[in-house]
């Protein structure tokens, strides 16, 4: 008796508290998900598969609205294969205590009834009260009314269950199955459980393929508890697999930053709240690269570049800018990628901020490439976008200085290998030969050998190129505190420094020919041009070097065992012109940089110019100090090559 009025307290408590809940009243629940080559900062890198995940695990899915930006909106309807549903599922109709078409089950000291106290879907539910010492499974069922199900359909059968038991206790519900007869019912499946006591409905469920043969389905909601439980059931229904859960997939390709708009709507009429999603896709490098400038930096090979590039849809990343430079310098070559030193915006030179998707600067600090540095001189950059698309400039050759001959032909012990001539110059116009196999150079004539066997291969002094060298010497005068102004063989022995205080006009306005030997180094620390009558050879035991960078010409026949060097201040803007010749046994140093800027350029001007005056070939006199007897000379007619 105690058991007894501890149900019906429980039940009159619950009077008081509680009230009816309206069916199907929660809206469906769409997620998205978004998969391709993800970039960064929420970019991605080719189109993106969109995937609308949706659920609603009551009336189920009825339709999914999408749409991106201002476009028209996408519905799709979902359709859910008929299948009959179980009379009376919400337990409406009835009389009195009994419901139509449910039956109590399990006999014993329990309580079946229609309930309008508590309700899910309309105003009543299926309630059973039960007092049990044994855990005894306690249901209600529909047997006599089986609904017949299509065999090997997979379906979901549903329903809500509000529980007043102890903890431990539990609600569940059995799923059967019959012949057409109505015998050899089988457990099918059983649902999830709801355990002890709880305030709200929850839902319960079962999902099976229908057994061939044992198609005629019904259901037995119940559960289990000790000492006493009261349990409502209420809105069975059976649903297909996947009727409670469905799909949308599209795959999005339009470039830019979009938002995708979606919601959906059960089949009930409950509508989602609207929700969102970036839809960013940036599959094109920043582009175009353009408008490259180098000017003149604040020393001698020194440079200030700058290069124009844009990214239209994502935007520059400005931290990735970098830029790395090329020379061949003590074999240096390509440097490290560094940062560049500013990004700013072509539009008005300031500060360019992440993102920035119009045409910006990349500037990196001065480029340095050395006093004594010689080109090729080259810059590149590199510069990724926000979504991580990365693009590297063409390596622009910087407008380096270049050297020219004329008038006479180029040999080469080795290979020719000279700085690249702007377009429209050409290095010689003549006759080029090298040694070895390699002439980057071009001439006007087209004339050109490489892998030349020639006489004056590997020579290694002065002696070797002229044969009299030592009866020269011998005979020699030597020089006097000034340049002559006749003609003879004259000898220093040590270093000749050519200075204004020995330079003087009665040289330089001087006809005739004259033998310079110098047991030591040649230094050019003024002009010296003279007339073109003057002949001079000077043969050099050391090297030949151009102190004064504001030289402008230096004329002669220049024979060095050591190197020509052009400009041994590394800082000479000027060209320079060698009226005459130079063969340096141990390589020729060209230092000297136009720049960028003035009237003589390294676009227009050769910063060394090599001018052969051939007079050399037929001054008698010259020959005969140098060979020791009168040249002869046979004439031969030869072909264009």
């Amino acid at each position: 008796m105690r058991a007894a009025l501890k149900v019906g307290f429980v039940a009159t408590a619950f009077l008081l508290v509680s009230g009816r809940v309206l069916a199907d009243s929660t809206p469906p629940v769409t997620t998205s998900t978004l998969d391709g080559v993800a970039g960064q900062n929420g970019w991605y890198r080719s189109n993106i598969d969109v995937t609308l995940d949706i659920t609603d695990s009551e009336s189920g899915v009825g339709e999914t609205t999408y749409w991106v930006d201002s476009e028209s909106p996408t519905t799709i309807q979902f359709t859910s294969a008929t299948l009959s549903p179980f009379q009376n599922n919400s337990f409406e109709k009835g009389h009195g205590s009994s419901i139509d078409n449910w039956y109590g089950g399990q006999p014993g000291f329990v309580l079946y009834y229609r309930s309008n106290l508590f309700s899910y879907d309309g105003n009543r539910s299926a309630a059973m009260a039960y007092l049990s010492v044994d855990p005894t499974f306690y249901y209600w069922h529909n047997e006599p009314d089986a609904v017949m199900l299509p065999d090997g359909e997979t379906v979901v059968i549903s329903a809500w269950a509000r529980t007043i038991m102890f903890s431990g206790d539990t609600a569940y519900f059995e799923v059967w199955g019959q012949d057409a007869s109505g015998n050899n019912d089988t457990l099918i499946a059983t649902s999830n459980v709801v355990d002890g006591f709880n305030w709200t409905w929850q839902n319960v469920q079962a999902t099976f393929t229908v057994p061939a043969g044992l198609n005629y389905i019904y259901v037995k909601l119940g559960g289990v508890g000790t000492p006493a439980a009261i349990i409502y059931w209420d809105k069975v229904e059976i649903l297909p697999a996947g009727g409670n859960a469905e799909q949308v997939e599209f795959n999005y390709a339009t470039e830019g930053q979009h938002i995708l708009h979606y919601y959906s709507e059960d089949n009930d009429g409950n509508v989602e709240s609207e929700k969102t999603a970036d839809l960013k896709i940036d599959t094109v490098i920043p582009n175009p690269w353009q408008n490259f400038i180098a000017t003149d930096g604040g020393c001698n090979h020194c440079y200030d570049a700058q290069v124009e590039v844009e990214d239209i849809t994502s935007g520059i990343d400005v931290s990735t800018a970098e830029y790395r430079f090329y020379t061949e310098h003590n074999l240096q070559y390509w440097s490290d990628w560094n940062s560049v030193s500013e990004v700013n915006k072509v539009s008005n030179n300031q500060p360019a901020g992440d993102g920035e998707q119009a045409f910006v600067y990349l500037i990196p600090p001065e480029l340095n490439f050395g006093d004594s540095a010689h080109p090729p001189w080259r810059v590149q950059y590199r510069v990724c976008d926000l979504a991580g698309n990365c693009s590297t400039s063409p390596a622009y050759d910087i407008v380096t200085p270049w050297l020219a001959t004329s008038d006479g032909g180029v040999f080469i012990d080795g290979d020719i290998v000279v700085p690249t001539s702007p377009i429209g110059e050409e290095f010689a116009h003549a006759d080029m030969f090298a040694s070895n196999n390699y002439i980057s150079a071009t001439s006007e004539t087209g004339w050109a050998d490489a892998d030349y066997d020639s006489n004056n291969s590997d020579l290694a002094s002065i002696s070797d190129f002229v044969p009299e060298y030592d009866n020269l010497k011998s005979s020699a005068t030597v020089l006097g505190g000034i340049l002559p102004g006749a003609s003879g063989v004259y000898i220093v022995h040590g270093d000749l420094d050519m200075s204004a205080s020995i330079v003087k006009n009665s040289y330089t306005n001087a006809s005739g020919a004259f033998v310079f030997i110098v047991e030591g180094d040649l230094t050019l620390s003024t002009e010296l041009d003279v007339v073109d009558t003057n002949y001079s050879v000077f043969l050099v035991e050391g090297d030949v070097l151009v102190t004064d960078k504001n030289a402008e010409t230096i004329s002669g026949f220049f024979i060095a065992e050591g190197a020509f060097d052009s400009d041994t201040t590394g800082d000479s803007r000027k060209s320079l012109t060698i009226k005459g010749s130079v063969l340096a046994l141990e390589g020729y140093i060209t230092n000297r940089d136009l720049g960028t800027s003035g009237t003589y350029n390294n676009s227009n001007t050769p910063a060394e110019y090599f001018q052969w005056r051939p007079g050399f070939l037929v001054n008698d006199a010259l020959n005969f100090m140098l060979n020791g007897r009168e040249n002869e000379y046979i004439w031969n007619e030869i072909g264009n090559p």
